[in-house]
């Protein structure tokens, strides 16, 4: 969950949205999903109710996503590259 909250701290202050996030982590090396990328940055109470198919529609499923050590690596390195071809705002 630290990795979540790190990453948060940096899309705050270099003003990141999901599709930021995306890209950042493919030139990282990790391909992830605009979904996936949102649940990073949720905070951990965040739940929704499951689609209809689901087997026990009374449970919540977690929005939140967890980062993984390998995915903040990814996003770190990517970082580096994204802002050595995108200027900052």
């Amino acid at each position: 969950m630290r990795n979540n909250q790190n990453l948060k701290y940096i899309c705050r202050a270099l003003e990141l949205c999901d599709e930021d996030i995306v890209e950042i982590m493919r030139l990282g090396g990790s391909d992830i999903s605009k979904s996936r990328a949102n649940g990073f940055r949720r905070g951990a109470g965040k739940y929704r109710k499951p689609d209809h198919g689901a087997h026990n529609p009374q449970e919540l499923e977690r929005r939140m996503k967890i980062m993984s050590d390998d995915e903040f690596d990814a996003f770190c390195a990517g970082l580096v590259e994204y802002y050595a071809t995108t200027p900052p705002n």
